[in-house]
């Protein structure tokens, strides 16, 4: 059996051969947006676009209907609660970058984390973008790390929490994380180097199948 300290927001599915703890280290609250002034942006759009599911989760459950215009999403997560909470379908693409790259329409509205890593004047056409929720760091203590093979990290925010809060002492075992701003945060603020990294998905379904192999 593989051990494993997940501190990313969302459990992932249950696997037979890893022994999963989850632990996150970051809490995510909604930012409240001005309503009318998203549906105004809404109305003159072309396309939607969703970076996470967060953020499909946020404009939801602020009572903020989408109208029938493409939407456009980065990872199947989110796009798997675009439909489940909208039941609608959307494209979606494996990374930011490949997303950034597309032509997706001169005006479009798009939805993220407030002050997010990911460079948003890459995204070409962007007619509004709206920061729907926000995270900070949440307090977390771990007793005995040695027990762990295994680390999983999601973000640099996540990181920066795991690493003011948990020392890594008695741990032996090796990180995996999400994406490549994650691993340069790991290598040149926390001297750490992840055994791998993953890009193209949100999701850590991914590491988990790479640690499982």
């Amino acid at each position: 059996m593989i051990r494993v300290l997940h501190t990313g927001l969302r459990l992932p599915e249950k696997r037979d051969e890893i022994d999963l703890t989850h632990l996150p280290v970051l809490v995510s609250e909604w930012i409240t947006l001005d309503t009318n002034l998203v549906k105004r942006k809404l109305a003159r759009a072309e396309a939607i676009s969703f970076f996470s599911p967060r953020a499909v989760e946020s404009v939801f459950e602020q009572g903020i209907s989408l109208p029938d215009i493409p939407i456009n999403v980065v990872g199947t997560k989110t796009q798997q609660m675009v439909f489940e909470k909208y039941g609608r379908t959307s494209t979606s693409y494996p990374t930011f970058l490949s997303f950034s790259k597309s032509d997706l329409g001169k005006r479009y509205v798009s939805f993220e984390l407030k002050d997010s890593c990911r460079s948003i004047k890459d995204l070409r056409g962007i007619h509004e973008f709206f920061s729907c929720y926000e995270t900070r760091s949440k307090k977390v203590s771990v007793s005995d790390l040695s027990v762990f093979d295994w680390i999983i990290l999601t973000s640099p925010r996540g990181a920066d929490s795991f690493f003011s809060q948990i020392s890594l002492e008695g741990f032996s075992g090796q990180f995996a994380c999400l994406g490549e701003t994650t691993f340069s945060a790991l290598h040149s603020i926390h001297g750490v180097k992840a055994a791998f990294v993953k890009e193209g998905s949100i999701s850590v379904d991914d590491l988990l199948d790479r640690i499982q192999d």
